[in-house]
C-alpha cells in the first residue's frame, strides 16, 4: 500500500509540475541554411548525452519571408539559440532581441555553384571562365540570404555582366536553391556549398574562384529573453567543440578554431 501511495505521489508531482519545468527540457533553436546540415547531424548525439531536446526550426538570417529570423521575432515567436549569418545579427541587437555578449563565431562558409545532375560540368576556375558560363546560361538562381545578396549585388558587377543577367537571374525565397536546379527549372544555382551538398539531383561544380569569392561567417547567439540561459550557453559552447568542428569541415565549411572541452560521447 505504501509503495502504491508513493508512486501516486510521484506521478502527481510530474503531472502537476509547472510549465517552466517542462520547458527546461527543450531548447528552441533557429538555424539558417548554411549550418542546418551540421545542426541536424550533431543534434541526436547532443540530445542523448545531455537529455535536452533540440526543437530545430529553419530560419533564414535575412529577408521578409515568414520563416526568416527578423519576421519570426517581429511576430513574437520564442527562441533560445540562433545559429545564423553573423552579418544578420547587428539589426537584431539594435532591436534588443539577442544577447550581445553570447555572440560566438562558429564557421566560415563559401559560395558554390551547381548544375542539374547529368549535365556537363562547366569550367569556372577563373573569373573569365565563370563569366562565359553565366552568359551562356538561360536561367540562373540564387538564394535570398547572404550568398544571394552577394551574387546579385556584387558578383555580377565584378564580372561586368550586371545588365546581361537581369533578365535571367532570379532570387529564390524560402526554398533550397539546389532543389530548383534538381527539378531542371534552372541551368545554374548559387548557394552556400554546405546547403548545395545536402540536395540530391544536382552536380556540384565547385566554389567560386578565390578572387570573386565571398566568405560568410556563421555565429551562434542567445535570445535576450531565453528562460534557459545555462542550457543555451552550454549548447553554444558545444558548437565550438572539436566534435562539431569535424562535422563542419565535412560539410564544406571551415570551423572557427576556438575549441572547447565539451565534446560529448
Amino acid at each position: 500500500m505504501k509503495e502504491r501511495l508513493a508512486a501516486l505521489v510521484v506521478l502527481t508531482c510530474i503531472f502537476s509540475a509547472p510549465s517552466s519545468w517542462a520547458a527546461e527540457q527543450t531548447l528552441e533553436v533557429w538555424v539558417s541554411g548554411g549550418l542546418m546540415p551540421v545542426i541536424q547531424e550533431i543534434a541526436p548525439t547532443y540530445e542523448h548525452a545531455k537529455g535536452v531536446h533540440l526543437d530545430i526550426k529553419a530560419a533564414p538570417s535575412m529577408g521578409v519571408t515568414p520563416q526568416s529570423v527578423p519576421e519570426r521575432f517581429a511576430h513574437h515567436e520564442k527562441v533560445d539559440v540562433l545559429v545564423m549569418v553573423d552579418a544578420g545579427i547587428d539589426p537584431l541587437i539594435k532591436q534588443g532581441w539577442v544577447d550581445t555578449e553570447s555572440r560566438t563565431p562558429l564557421a566560415e562558409s563559401y559560395i558554390g555553384m551547381a548544375v542539374p545532375a547529368g549535365q556537363p560540368i562547366p569550367d569556372i576556375s577563373t573569373p573569365d571562365k565563370l563569366k562565359r558560363v553565366l552568359l551562356k546560361a538561360r536561367h540562373v538562381v540564387y538564394s535570398d540570404s547572404a550568398s544571394g545578396r552577394y551574387i546579385s549585388g556584387t558578383l555580377f558587377k565584378k564580372l561586368g555582366i550586371e545588365s546581361e543577367m537581369k533578365g535571367k537571374a532570379e532570387q529564390i525565397q524560402a526554398t533550397p536553391v539546389g532543389s530548383i536546379v534538381a527539378q531542371g527549372k534552372a541551368d545554374i544555382g548559387f548557394q552556400q556549398l554546405s546547403e548545395l551538398n545536402a540536395v540530391p539531383g544536382i552536380s556540384i561544380v565547385g566554389l567560386l574562384p578565390k578572387s570573386v569569392q565571398k566568405m560568410t561567417l556563421y555565429s551562434g547567439i542567445e535570445s535576450s529573453d531565453s528562460q534557459q540561459k545555462d542550457a543555451s550557453s552550454e549548447f553554444i559552447q558545444y558548437l565550438q567543440s572539436k566534435d562539431v568542428a569535424r562535422v563542419i569541415e565535412t560539410k564544406g565549411m571551415k570551423a572557427v578554431p576556438s575549441y572547447t572541452n565539451l565534446d560529448v560521447k
